[in-house]
């Protein structure tokens, strides 16, 4: 009986990591940056460096550093 419960724990456990794993690779919070609100991309210029914000909403417009 002791084996088939370290099993079954064993496979919750994969699964849990895989939810988390799917969850980040899926949502917005994989692609942080990657995007600009086209507003303060045409205030800052096309040259600048965008980053999301805290609450992983796109549009930190920083100067670029080329």
């Amino acid at each position: 009986m002791g084996i088939e419960l370290i099993v079954a724990a064993l496979v919750v456990l994969l699964l849990c990591i895989g939810g988390v794993v799917g969850y980040f690779y899926y949502s917005d919070l994989s692609k942080l940056g990657e995007e600009c609100d086209p507003q303060l991309e045409n205030q800052c210029g096309e040259k600048a460096n965008c980053q999301s914000d805290e609450s992983g909403k796109k549009g930190i417009c920083f100067p670029s550093s080329v």
